[in-house]
């Protein structure tokens, strides 16, 4: 009612409150009407409740596969500790997820084995067939020549073929032909896909025709720039990751890639790519079409059964620092770094620190740790 908010709870007990009621405004003979309300819920309410609490939320599955007669407090605990038991329950977590779709292009590595590309021969390795990613649309041109007079069009960034295309129209079929154009933003990353180039000088942009281009180029022109080579099994052997949907962006769908379903480290061209450098590796699938290798980030394995090994300062000649907080996960599994410099720092500093009570108070109160002084200790030689 209204008064509710001015009610004054003076003192409660395990079975009553005592409440201090306010008079009743513009009447002496006013008089106060408790109001009760019930409520209940069911079992399954009671069991979406706890899951709510205690999970991520429920799904359907969840609550249809919970025994009814476990709904209650000694239920709810025993699967508390179930969940905890990792025999019983396998961990799983945003982390393993976010590993497992990783998808930072990348086919070069990067500060050492920091940031290591996927072989490409390997399961889940990234392949493309259109000829243009994302990562063209960031201040990149594409020079667009005649390999022969009114022939095929070369289409070349940075000096590097593309694809081969019979001609270059914009949507509203105007030949636009050999020229050097502005790759614009939100190309997507699919044959046929949105793809807009600006020819600069005032000249409005155009969309092109028949969109992102398939990846095409004959023999003369792989011979002419130092392209890496390696046959691949048919299509069948790829499958296509889920696209990123840009509602926002001209409802457009980005990060379309064939990986490998299996490994095929049986191809002997396989060990004689340049580890950790993959950069323009063509691919020819056994069922005619062309692929350009297109690499994600390979991340190490670090996990209960498997841990990682790190090595501190070295991280920029082997794996870095790679430690997690104990857990009742990882409390019986975890290793001990073997190395001197594990997780320490990349340089000793140069100070002086006078080891008196409010020094060492200080430092206690940063780390957490107990520094125990010696007072009155005699020292026969000057360290």
């Amino acid at each position: 009612g209204p008064y509710a908010s001015k009610l004054n709870i003076m003192k409660c007990s395990k079975t009553s409150c005592k409440i201090k009621l306010p008079k009743v405004e513009g009447s002496d003979a006013g008089k106060y009407m408790l109001i009760t309300l019930a409520h209940s819920i069911n079992q399954k309410e009671e069991l979406s409740r706890f899951f709510s609490q205690a999970t991520f939320g429920p799904t359907m599955e969840m609550l249809n596969s919970f025994p009814k007669n476990s709904i209650n407090l000694n239920g709810f605990a025993s699967w508390v500790k179930g969940q905890m038991n990792m025999t019983l329950t396998p961990p799983t977590s945003h982390r393993t997820m976010f590993r497992k779709h990783a998808n930072n292009p990348i086919t070069h590595s990067v500060s050492s084995n920091l940031h290591v590309p996927a072989h490409p021969c390997s399961q889940y390795a990234r392949w493309r067939n259109y000829s243009f990613s994302a990562r063209d649309d960031i201040y990149k041109f594409v020079n667009v020549t005649e390999l022969s007079p009114g022939g095929p069009l070369l289409m070349s960034v940075n000096g590097i073929p593309r694809t081969i295309v019979n001609e270059l129209k914009s949507t509203d079929g105007a030949n636009r032909g050999p020229g050097y154009y502005r790759i614009e933003t939100w190309l997507e990353e699919r044959v046929g896909g949105r793809f807009t180039l600006g020819p600069g000088g005032g000249v409005r942009s155009f969309q092109v025709l028949g969109g992102n281009p398939i990846f095409y180029l004959n023999n003369a022109t792989l011979d002419s720039y130092p392209f890496l080579h390696i046959n691949l099994p048919p299509m069948s052997a790829f499958n296509t990751t889920d696209p990123i949907y840009y509602a926002e962006k001209f409802e457009l769908n980005g990060g379309e890639f064939l990986y490998l379903l299996n490994d095929i480290f049986e191809n002997p061209v396989c060990g004689t790519l340049p580890d950790g450098s993959y950069n323009h590796l063509v691919g020819f699938l056994a069922s005619g079409e062309m692929a350009y290798y297109a690499g994600h980030i390979a991340l190490r394995e670090n996990t209960v059964t498997s841990p990682f090994f790190d090595t501190g300062i070295d991280y920029l000649s082997g794996p870095p620092c790679s430690n997690v907080p104990k857990s009742f996960m990882n409390i019986d599994s975890c290793v001990l770094a073997e190395t001197s410099t594990a997780c320490g720092p990349g340089f000793t500093p140069d100070i002086s620190l006078k080891l008196n009570d409010t020094n060492i108070r200080r430092m206690y109160d940063l780390t957490g740790r107990y520094i125990y002084a010696i007072d009155g200790l005699s020292v026969d030689e000057s360290p």
